[in-house]
């Protein structure tokens, strides 16, 4: 009995045509995924850092509930009242730590001890790296300042508006949107969101880019 053979049969490769329209097609799908994936990054991101500057906060009230003061901004120079010396010139001899070296590390490291207010301290989802060369100071956290570290006309503003600290995140844009913290205090005091026509304070509504600074106080979350 005579079998048949068999006839392999040849698939036909891709032609070059065939690939680049793959590759567009592959171009274009990327096009319109890549600003969702990352609007839902900044996105993210803005969450972290709400989450961040409010544990931040509840842990400043913990503090004042058990102290009767907020913690000093150490490298603003406030002043410890006792020994009516720089809260960073006590940092320096006592603990031999430059605090205008290490930001507002000095400052927040009073929330974890001696007393553990807050469990770690976060940093600014929004400057990627611990030594951020955008910034003049090394370490990457949120900015802090107090009403007893400013000029005469922070403290009237303070008084004026119930305002006592501040806790500032620079925003999607990087920019401190504010200008000066004696600024700030005015801006948050009078709720004036926008000075010249330009947001200082954050809001999602003005685009999930757009420019202003994410601030929390003692009185809660600032802005519109």
């Amino acid at each position: 009995m005579r079998t048949k053979p068999i006839r392999c049969s040849q698939s036909g490769g891709f032609t070059l045509i065939e690939l680049l329209i793959v590759i567009a097609i592959i171009l274009i799908l990327i096009s319109i995924a890549l600003p969702n994936f990352m609007e839902a990054q900044v996105r993210a991101r803005l969450t972290n850092t709400r989450g961040c500057l409010q544990a931040y906060r509840v842990a400043n009230e913990a503090y004042q509930a058990d102290f009767r003061t907020y913690i000093p901004d150490v490298d603003g120079g406030e002043i410890e009242p006792t020994t009516k010396r720089s809260w960073a010139s006590l940092w320096a001899r006592g603990r031999k730590i430059n605090c205008d070296m290490v930001g507002e590390l000095c400052s927040f490291a009073m929330l974890t001890t001696p007393i553990q207010y807050i469990k770690q301290l976060c940093y600014d989802p929004f400057l990627a790296q611990q030594k951020d060369p955008r910034i003049s100071k090394p370490y990457s956290l949120p900015e802090y300042t107090s009403y007893l570290s400013g000029s005469k006309q922070r403290k009237m503003w303070a008084e004026q508006y119930g305002l006592r600290y501040s806790i500032l995140s620079r925003g999607p844009d990087l920019d401190i949107d504010v200008g000066s913290y004696d600024h700030l205090w005015w801006y948050l005091g009078a709720h004036i969101h926008h000075s010249m026509g330009f947001p200082v304070i954050y809001s999602a509504t003005n685009g999930t880019y757009s420019s202003g600074d994410m601030v929390v106080s003692n009185r809660g979350h600032e802005g519109p």
